[in-house]
């Protein structure tokens, strides 16, 4: 391959890895498919051992085959409410203590529980 073959051809890998580098938003790969969620629209996620659910604004549910903790280095502005639980700030209407334990109460009307542990609150 030529000097410049090979220069061009690097500069179109350059440009494709730019385009697909989207800030503010969690990129899912299905297959050959990519879907781009933007952050600030997940409420919570959901770990179930090996996999995990990400619930959006709009009610959507993705299911993925990657662990809480690795979507967690993802989205290190979530709060770790529990084991099994990251939360997104904004959508935090209150955290309440009751008999069957912590809660936070979300903006969507759900309510995610709280460990013992937790002793940083999200600001």
């Amino acid at each position: 391959m030529s000097k410049a073959k090979m220069s061009k051809f690097m500069n179109s890998i350059n440009q494709r890895s730019v385009d697909h580098v989207r800030l503010g938003m969690l990129t899912l790969t299905i297959g050959a498919h990519a879907d781009w969620i933007p952050v600030h629209q997940i409420v919570r996620v959901e770990g179930a051992g090996n996999y995990s659910r990400i619930y959006t604004q709009s009610g959507q549910v993705y299911l993925v085959a990657v662990t809480l903790q690795k979507v967690g280095e993802r989205l290190v502005e979530f709060w770790r409410a529990h084991k099994s639980h990251l939360v997104n700030p904004d959508y935090i209407r209150l955290i309440r203590k009751s008999p069957q334990g912590r809660f936070a109460h979300l903006t969507t009307g759900e309510a995610v529980p709280v460990a013992r542990r937790v002793t940083r609150y999200p600001d």
